[in-house]
């Protein structure tokens, strides 16, 4: 069986802060940076999944996840993510 990526987006109100990340498992993913299990999202609970984008192999969800990262535009991001959800 073929393993499936996620490119992901969440969002922390209370530190007003997003976070994209990468998962091959996005249940198990987000409910570790709501138990605090990360380092950068360890505060800002609850976080809120803003969107998710499908990825056939871990090489193309990682090239996602760094050219969204190097964008530093939240706009830009939010649209791409609205652009390519799933």
């Amino acid at each position: 069986m073929e393993e499936i990526f996620y490119t992901y987006l969440i969002y922390s109100q209370s530190r007003n802060k997003y976070y994209i990340g990468k998962t091959n498992n996005i249940a198990r993913r987000f409910k570790e940076h709501n138990n605090g299990e990360e380092k950068y999202t360890k505060t800002g609970s609850p976080w809120t999944l803003i969107g998710a984008i499908l990825s056939q192999t871990n090489s193309e969800a990682t090239k996602r996840e760094n050219k969204l990262k190097r964008a530093k535009n939240t706009k830009y991001i939010k649209w791409y993510f609205e652009q390519h959800k799933i």
